[in-house]
This record gives structure tokens, C-alpha cells and sequence, in this order.
């Protein structure tokens, strides 16, 4: 599976999750660019996915990690998250 297509299985996931159809997105995108999203077949700029993610009520790294995990498949949401805040740490973020 593609980076793309996991985030794009992820949104949709949030989205069914939410009992929302694609036309609830507009105004953030239309239908058919969220429906492209959803299936990978388009990969979002970082403002639109901050858009998204934010009518979605979730964080964006939220999103980021569940595809991470969902595209990777060998790591787990908290294996990632503990090398973020390493990562963090030896940054002094």
C-alpha cells in the first residue's frame, strides 16, 4: 500500500466514523477531490490536509501517524509516537 492510498483510507475511515458524506466537506473541498483523496488516486497540499483534518476535529499529525501505521503495517501508533518525542527531544523542541 502507497503512503497515499493509506492517508487517503484513513480520511475516509475518520469521515464513515463521523457518519459525514463527501458533500459535508464543501467549502474545505468539493466531493469529487475529497472522493480522489480517499482512494489515492490524489495526494493533498499540507494546507488542504490541515483544512481536512480540522473540520474533522482531529489533529493533522493524528492523521499522519494513523496512515504511517496503516502504510507501514510493522510499526504501531505508539512505537511512532515515542520516536517523535525522541526526536523532539534531541532537537530541544
Amino acid at each position: 500500500m502507497s503512503f497515499e492510498t493509506a492517508l487517503g483510507a484513513v480520511l475516509r475511515d475518520l469521515r464513515i466514523r463521523r457518519g459525514w458524506t463527501q458533500a459535508q466537506f464543501d467549502g474545505v473541498v468539493s466531493g469529487q477531490y475529497l472522493s480522489d483523496l480517499e482512494f489515492g488516486k490524489r495526494s493533498p497540499s499540507l494546507t488542504v490536509l490541515r483544512g481536512i483534518c480540522a473540520h474533522l476535529g482531529v489533529e493533522l499529525t493524528t492523521v499522519l501517524i494513523l496512515a504511517a501505521v496503516k502504510d507501514d503495517g510493522k510499526v504501531t501508533a505508539d512505537d511512532l509516537l515515542k520516536r517523535v518525542q525522541r526526536e523532539l527531544e534531541a532537537l530541544q523542541y
